[in-house]
C-alpha cells in the first residue's frame, strides 16, 4: 500500500470525530495523563474505509497503528471525490501532520477528553498540487488534468479551507 505525505500549513483546523470511542487509544500514545492535558505532534494517516457498515465513504484516521476517529462525513466525502477525480488508488494512505489536545486529568477528578486536529492543506492550489503529484506517482496514466476540478472546486473547498 503506497504511503505519502501530504504537507499542511500549520493550522492544525480539521478536527477529528468520533473521538470519544477511542479515548483508550489516545492514552496509549500519550500516555499517563497530565493535570495540564496534551498538546502532542503525531502523524495521522487517512485510510479509506470503503467496507464501513456505518458509511461505505468512511475515511479512518489512525495514529501509530491506532485508530483515533474519522473525518466527518461531509469531509469524507468531499475527500473522497477528490481521490476519485484524482484517479489516485484506494489503496494510497495519506499521511498528515496532527495535533492531539486535551486529555487532562485534574486533582480534583476533572477529566477532559482527548481530541485530534490535522494540519490539511487550507490552500486548495496547494492540495490539489500534492494530490496530482501522488496521483502521477501511483496512476501511470498520471492525473486527469485541471479542467475536471472547475466544477468541483467549491465542493472541495469545503474540505480544505476553513
Amino acid at each position: 500500500m503506497p504511503v505519502y505525505k501530504l504537507k499542511g500549513n500549520r493550522d492544525f483546523d480539521l478536527e477529528v470525530v468520533g473521538e470519544a470511542h477511542y479515548q483508550s487509544n489516545f492514552e496509549s500514545i500519550c500516555g499517563q495523563r497530565k493535570p495540564h492535558g496534551e498538546n502532542q505532534l503525531v502523524e495521522a494517516q487517512l485510510v479509506l474505509e470503503s467496507n464501513n457498515q456505518f458509511d461505505r465513504n468512511a475515511v479512518r484516521v489512525d495514529v501509530q497503528g491506532r485508530t483515533l476517529g474519522y473525518l466527518s462525513r461531509e469531509e469524507a466525502k468531499e475527500y473522497r471525490t477528490v481521490y476519485s477525480m484524482l484517479n489516485v488508488p484506494e489503496s494510497t494512505v495519506l499521511v498528515l501532520d496532527g495535533q492531539i489536545r486535551g486529555g487532562w486529568l485534574r486533582e480534583n477528578g476533572d477529566k477532559g477528553h482527548y481530541g485530534l486536529w490535522l494540519d490539511f492543506p487550507s490552500d486548495i492550489q496547494n492540495a490539489i498540487h500534492q494530490l496530482k503529484t501522488i496521483s502521477q506517482k501511483t496512476n501511470k496514466k498520471g492525473c486527469c488534468g485541471f479542467i475536471i476540478f472547475i466544477p468541483i472546486l467549491t465542493m472541495i473547498n469545503l474540505l480544505f479551507a476553513q
